[in-house]
């Protein structure tokens, strides 16, 4: 069984472009797996994942779908998908990353579903390419994924950064994401992508996706045939 286990590991490896054993396990292999329609789940035995595995599978199916439609993209992949457990966060130096261009997932699984944030950045890259502003890798992620961290209403954050006075301009989410907390820029960057995917469609999010920073006003213009300020000043009103 351990030697059958061993070959699937590596098949996969080839088929992705890399040895999984040497990019990513680094000489792991103490997993267990399920595979769904797009996902290939990898949990340790007797883990919270193993347990919730028949939770978690349809969580994450209805999040590629969601993320798929409202995108209006095709994405024929399998994402591989490492449910850690709490006590292993030192090894992926988070509660979740996503190694997009291999398909892969790492997660810390600690017995609640997760949504489908890292699922957003692999599609995307797979899909539309790869995202050259922050603003716009994460608020693209944020924006597909609905609630912020599971439980908390995008909408519900925005009205109280606004009733704070704690609205980020929208050119500093863009030039300068590393000036502000983790928290109020993934939620403030999220819910303006999320404002254009809802009313002008998916298309124009594609393009600027992969426009950088220093060409990313001009391109809006272009885009939108509208500037930027003044969608700004539109989606600031918006916010109740």
């Amino acid at each position: 069984m351990k030697r059958w286990f061993f070959l699937v590991l590596g098949l996969i490896g080839v088929s992705s472009g890399c040895t999984r054993l040497a990019c990513t396990f680094q000489n792991d292999l103490d997993w267990k797996l399920q595979q769904s329609e797009h996902f290939i789940f990898y949990f340790r035995a007797n883990s919270l994942a193993e347990r919730d595995i028949h939770r978690i599978i349809p969580e994450k199916e209805t999040g590629f779908h969601t993320i798929i439609n409202r995108l209006n993209v095709h994405f024929n992949g399998v994402i591989h998908y490492y449910m850690y457990n709490p006590e292993e966060r030192g090894q992926i130096g988070a509660d979740g990353h996503a190694n997009a261009a291999f398909e892969t997932v790492y997660e810390i699984y600690s017995g609640y579903l997760t949504g489908c944030h890292e699922t957003a950045h692999v599609i995307a890259q797979q899909t539309i390419g790869s995202g050259k502003t922050q603003m716009m890798l994460e608020g693209l992620a944020v924006a597909l994924a609905g609630p912020y961290r599971g439980n908390n209403l995008i909408s519900e954050m925005m009205s109280d950064y606004k009733r704070s006075n704690r609205l980020i301009p929208v050119h500093e989410l863009i030039a300068n994401p590393g000036k502000y907390d983790e928290g109020p820029f993934y939620v403030q960057g999220g819910s303006f992508v999320n404002y254009l995917l809802e009313k002008y469609g998916s298309d124009k999010i594609k393009r600027l996706y992969t426009t950088n920073r220093d060409e990313f006003a001009a391109v809006f213009g272009t885009v939108y045939s509208i500037d930027l300020n003044q969608v700004e000043i539109e989606y600031f009103q918006n916010i109740k």
